[in-house]
């Protein structure tokens, strides 16, 4: 049986939900990093590893593409199909979210 692609059910990790929302504007590496940190006040501070592991799976699931290359730097953009599996990453955990309120307003009850 052969490896399934990633991403292939359209669910997406919070990481690479993160990076999908942070190319807004196409971004490099090592920017989206800097975004993440400076736009979360440090509560999601990625890794190279982390970042540049999933930004090729996001890639290879063609959710981003890359536009523009040099020997020291790729820029990276969302797709379209990247933007319909942010928007549906965000409904799912936002769902999700009411129901743990909900939840959480019983238990204190």
């Amino acid at each position: 049986m052969g490896k399934r692609p990633p991403f292939d059910d359209g669910s997406v990790p919070d990481v690479a939900l993160a990076i999908l929302l942070s190319l807004g504007e196409p971004r490099h590496g090592y920017s989206i990093m800097q975004y993440l940190q400076e736009n979360t006040e440090g509560a999601l501070t990625l890794g190279p590893a982390s970042a540049y592991t999933t930004l090729k799976k996001l890639n290879e699931a063609g959710f981003i593409e890359e536009v523009e290359s040099d020997s020291r730097r790729r820029l990276y953009r969302i797709t379209e199909s990247g933007a319909v599996v942010a928007e549906r990453n965000v409904t799912k955990r936002r769902q999700f979210i009411a129901w743990a309120e909900q939840l959480l307003q019983e238990v204190q009850q």
